[in-house]
């Protein structure tokens, strides 16, 4: 849809641009009569106002097509990842704060009471492992449909943009 606007934007600013060349040839051809000054006064405000609306189009279209997904996306995608870290933060002091007591546990303490202190400390070690694969997980999840949703439409966009200018420059050489 963005290369089909693309392409209407640069047909529109071709035709306004030979519009106003044309309009600019008619103003250079030596004295006019006040109703010829008149006319191409009016083509001239209809040129500007054709402008006007093709900046407004591409402004649109920037929104529609940039602004609004990567507002969507920084909602969605980045909100999950900052959960996940959140989740990640809370398992770690979990998980912390059952080694610096498991570690403080005194030897002289009964065999069972030890062996269910183990116990305990592999169970929040594997919570902290599951939380913090997980929002690995998350972020390279994010990293990856930023890529493929922005970062290479953009930049296929921007080459052909770069191409389109390189060939016209190469025509007007």
């Amino acid at each position: 849809m963005s290369e089909i606007s693309s392409r209407s934007s640069e047909r529109s600013a071709a035709f306004v641009a030979s519009q106003m060349t044309q309009a600019a040839a008619t103003l250079h051809h030596g004295p006019r009569t006040q109703r010829q000054q008149q006319a191409s006064f009016k083509e001239f405000s209809q040129l500007l106002s054709t402008v006007e609306e093709e900046r407004r189009r591409l402004i649109q279209n920037a929104d529609d097509v940039l602004i609004t997904p990567l507002e969507k996306f920084r909602k969605e995608q980045i909100g999950a990842a900052k959960d996940g870290k959140k989740k990640f933060d809370k398992e770690t002091e979990k998980y912390y704060s059952a080694l610096e007591k498991h570690l403080n546990l005194s030897s002289k303490k009964k065999e069972g009471y030890l062996l269910e202190a183990d116990t305990q400390i592999d169970k929040e070690r594997q919570l902290f492992y599951d939380a913090s694969l997980e929002y690995v997980f998350k972020i390279q999840e994010v990293q990856e449909k930023k890529k493929f949703e922005f970062v290479e439409p953009v930049s296929k966009r921007n080459n052909k943009l770069k191409q389109v200018k390189l060939s016209k420059a190469s025509y007007y050489s």
